[in-house]
């Protein structure tokens, strides 16, 4: 099986929250890796607030992606797809904006759907600023976007 075209999911443990939001939490995965129509597309869903061990994680599961392509993925525009996630700590948030920089000879653009969240949309305009981005409030748009 091509592990490229896969989906990757990671179902993190999120914690000491209480009980409802804890259950609504392990339905959905930290990220997901959605495969696009073409091989250069690629969708990936954030969910929830991220610790150390969900970053860690991420990390790993990009690098076996890197690895299932030898090092040489074709995807060139990836949409980010934002609408469960949470605010995140300003250390992980510079993280994300040093990953996406390590990627800028590889992706030629992104795409955001942005959450609902006033203050996330401001730290993930801020993270993106200096990258070729385009921002979406809804699926059906930023999918044209990314198919197109």
């Amino acid at each position: 099986m091509d592990r490229a075209h896969d989906s990757d999911v990671f179902r993190a443990d999120q914690g000491d929250m209480d009980s409802e939001a804890s259950s609504r939490r392990h339905q959905r995965p930290a990220f997901e890796f959605i495969p696009g129509p073409a091989p250069e597309l690629l969708t990936v869903a954030y969910s929830g607030f991220w610790d150390e061990k969900i970053w860690e994680q991420y990390i790993a599961a990009l690098q076996n992606r890197s690895e299932s392509w030898n090092g040489r993925s074709p995807v060139r525009r990836v949409l980010l797809d934002m609408r469960l996630s949470v605010i995140q700590g300003k250390d992980l948030m510079e993280r994300f904006r040093t990953l996406l920089g390590s990627y800028s000879g590889q992706v030629e653009h992104y795409g955001v759907l942005l959450p609902r969240s006033p203050l996330l949309v401001i730290q993930i305009r801020r993270i993106m600023d200096g990258f070729p981005a385009r921002y979406f409030e809804n699926q059906e748009e930023a999918a044209l976007w990314l198919a197109s």
